[in-house]
């Protein structure tokens, strides 16, 4: 049987579906993460749960997919009028969905899929739902069950207890998961002749198989494509892979010359194949030169965007920063440095001891060096807002910072392992070798939120641990980035000798 889960990746490509129902084993296994708390969806649709309390809820996992459906469909015609994760599966036996929740309302019943976004997500989520009502149909349960997506407001402020009628918006979207049935039928059609081959359907690669999450037959499909291929350049459009396809392109030695790339982008090429990095010294220096004598203060946050808001007068995924790490160094390439940091306590709101803790260890005057200053700076003008006491200090800080990722952006030094990309995760290695994330338990930021936003949730022991490792993650990214500008000024010094 086909679940809904499968029915949506397969829109996007009919060859994991085959996969999936005929060559599982191919599957990579997914890698965990760091230990965190729920994921937000997760805590999201406990919330739900909560809402419409009292329910009873029929899933069983060891029970099979036939006994859940009937236990389903006993609990609606007995005495639940509310009913937590329900199962139905067609009458052709082909598909299935567990549900999230059934809700009876006078005559009809509405059944909720519960989503953590902020609005509805055009056209995923009425495929979803329009699966569901797909089954419901070949039921004949679409008489008496109509179909409805809760999501969250954006614009609730928590004000005291979260208020759950408040947090949550729910559409009845019966109408457009009809409107859909003739796609999502064409679809399923598309998916039977794709199973009935005898071998895998060829399908188109590209973006979508590592977009938002690697494919779990990445591996497999991507056998045999080379490594420097269209696909790893940097802020490559839609169009220009169209290009590519249309010529039969895949490696980076089969572009043409009069191929509709930008300078950037040829550079990038250029660095690929002949594996020679290439340094625009005028540039390093011009840059290097903005950064005056010293002090320098190199600067870090980290935030969490927590899906449920936990402090009074925040919203739903507001960015909270929990945690910074400062160092301060006379000058370029000295051994000496002067480590300052700050993190939260879990379970308190961190935003005013964060930027008074920031203030104070700040005030050293010289320029304030960050990575990507995109986010420190609108992270500071929020806190400048929430704050007007400490406005004018704030933005005192805003004017001296300068962005590190400005030469590697810009491509005043690139180097063939940057693929295009230009984070710190990938220019370290590069540029400082001797600086590593590999023993650390957290080694990227994903995962520092995920810690931050349930650090409240751990026991005391295991937040010893997490605080432990959050401090030593936020210390290695601004030891990253002293050791990335020392070694570019060194690059220019050699280029000078």
């Amino acid at each position: 049987m086909i679940s809904k889960t499968e029915f949506q990746r397969g829109r996007s490509c009919s060859r994991y579906l085959y996969l999936k129902q005929n060559n599982n084993d191919l599957a990579e296994p997914r890698i965990g993460s760091a230990k965190s708390p729920a994921n937000s969806w997760q805590q999201v649709e406990n919330l739900a749960y909560q809402l419409y309390h009292g329910g009873v809820n029929v899933f069983d996992k060891s029970k099979s997919l036939r006994e859940l459906a009937e236990d389903t469909i006993k609990a609606m015609e007995g005495d639940a009028s509310i009913i937590y994760q329900p199962t139905f599966i067609s009458a052709d036996g082909n598909y299935y969905f567990r549900g999230d929740l059934l809700v009876k309302a006078q005559r009809r019943w509405k059944l909720i899929e519960v989503k953590s976004s902020t609005h509805i997500k055009l056209p995923d989520h009425i495929f979803d739902v329009g699966f569901q009502y797909m089954i419901l149909k070949s039921l004949n349960l679409h008489k008496k069950i109509d179909v409805h997506l809760a999501y969250i407001n954006k614009n609730y402020i928590l004000k005291g207890e979260l208020n759950l009628s408040e947090y949550f918006i729910e559409e009845n979207i019966t109408h457009r998961a009809k409107e859909i049935q003739v796609l999502i039928k064409k679809t399923l059609v598309q998916f039977e002749k794709a199973n009935q081959r005898k071998y895998q359907p060829q399908v188109d690669l590209g973006k979508k198989c590592f977009d938002k999450e690697k494919c779990i037959f990445y591996n497999h499909c991507w056998k045999g494509i080379p490594e420097l291929n269209v696909y790893s350049i940097g802020r490559v459009l839609n169009s220009q892979l169209n290009y590519f396809k249309e010529l039969g392109i895949t490696r980076l030695d089969e572009i043409p010359s009069d191929a509709r790339l930008s300078d950037s982008q040829w550079l990038e090429v250029n660095a690929a194949l002949d594996g020679e990095e290439r340094i625009n010294k005028s540039r390093i220096k011009e840059f290097i030169s903005r950064l005056g004598k010293g002090p320098l203060i190199f600067m870090d946050f980290e935030s969490s965007m927590p899906a449920i808001p936990q402090f009074k007068n925040s919203r739903p995924y507001q960015q909270i920063c929990y945690q910074y790490c400062v160092i301060i160094q006379d000058s370029i390439g000295k051994n000496e440095y002067t480590r300052k940091e700050f993190i939260a306590e879990p379970g308190y709101d961190p935003r005013a001891s964060f930027v008074k803790s920031l203030l104070e260890d700040t005030v050293t005057p010289g320029k304030i060096i960050v990575y990507n200053k995109a986010f420190e700076v609108t992270r500071l003008r929020e806190l400048a807002n929430q704050f007007p006491l400490f406005k004018d200090e704030i933005e005192e800080r805003i004017s001296r910072i300068v962005d590190l990722m400005e030469p590697f952006e810009k491509k005043y030094y690139y180097h063939p392992s940057f693929k295009g990309s230009f984070s710190i995760k990938v220019v370290a290695p590069a540029l400082s070798p001797e600086i590593s994330y590999k023993n650390l338990n957290i080694q990227n930021g994903s995962i520092a939120m995920q810690v931050l936003e349930g650090m409240h949730l751990l026991s005391f022991e295991e937040q010893i641990i997490a605080k432990r490792d959050l401090l030593e993650y936020c210390f290695t990214d601004v030891l990253s980035m002293v050791h990335i500008l020392k070694n570019l000024n060194n690059l220019i010094k050699k280029e000078a000798a």
